[in-house]
């Protein structure tokens, strides 16, 4: 995740330790499966090295790598790379800012699930840009998803909630939205409670976290990118359509080559 006064506080240890059963309802096979054919039409090396940028606790990277590619995935949350280190020893996980690593040879990144949102600013997301671009091979392809505010304007998000069963536990998950559209600011409240499994069984614990969310629109994320070093910048859906983006699309995936650097 991005760095940031909130970041720590956001993608704690609790939200870290229950991450991936909150997540339960995203279909991560489908979507690495989309990846991976979409790396291999981008990229012409057997064995690619790939960045994964705002890795969280590492699942489309521990997937990903079963295919057979050289990962390196970082994130700033040290609570998530604990949890992504327990997952694989077939990737590399670091937690640091991607302006930190020394590699410069990567042949595809991406940065999934929004990452991009927790930014809070156009010169902040531009430095992000800029510092994967630093990491990139010439010509090697960058995929990132993002909200779409036009989309979510035309229709603001509901309170929403979920229940996870599991053999152990029950896991209640509401998120409330507060938008302020007029900043295309979005914040998501998180009431996460843990009961032992069964209904009607005792709670376990109870934890909130508040995600705080910068709405870039399409046009500032594409003049970031430029700004960044990317060029022949493309619009999809996300992960796992891929298809060709619409206004009515939620969420967006922007695809762009990292332009040549200048001798």
């Amino acid at each position: 995740m991005p760095n940031g006064p909130s970041s720590n506080s956001t993608y704690n240890r609790d939200f870290a330790n229950y991450y991936d059963r909150l997540n339960g309802h995203k279909d991560y096979a489908g979507e690495v499966s989309k990846l991976d054919e979409f790396i291999r039409t981008n990229v012409e090396s057997l064995r690619p090295s790939i960045l994964d940028v705002g890795c969280g606790t590492g699942q489309h990277a521990m997937l990903l790598a079963t295919k057979g590619y050289d990962i390196t995935a970082v994130d700033v949350s040290p609570d998530m790379i604990r949890v992504a280190k327990c997952k694989t020893d077939e990737v590399q996980f670091c937690c640091a800012e991607v302006s930190q690593l020394r590699r410069a040879d990567f042949e595809f990144a991406y940065s999934l699930f929004n990452v991009i949102n927790c930014f809070n600013s156009i010169s902040e997301l531009t430095a992000f840009f800029e510092g994967i671009a630093n990491r990139l091979l010439a010509n090697a392809t960058l995929l990132v998803e993002s909200w779409n505010p036009i989309a979510v304007i035309a229709a603001p998000p509901t309170v929403v909630e979920r229940i996870y069963e599991y053999e152990d536990q029950r896991i209640v998950r509401k998120v409330t939205p507060f938008p302020d559209f007029f900043r295309q600011r979005l914040e998501l409240e998180y009431n996460v409670d843990v009961y032992e499994a069964g209904a009607g069984s005792a709670k376990l614990r109870n934890f909130k976290v508040v995600h705080k969310l910068l709405l870039f629109t399409p046009q500032e994320i594409e003049y970031c990118l430029q700004q960044g070093g990317f060029r022949d910048i493309k619009v999809y859906t996300a992960l796992p359509e891929l298809t060709r983006a619409t206004a009515n699309d939620r969420m967006l995936a922007f695809a762009c080559k990292r332009a040549v650097r200048e001798q």
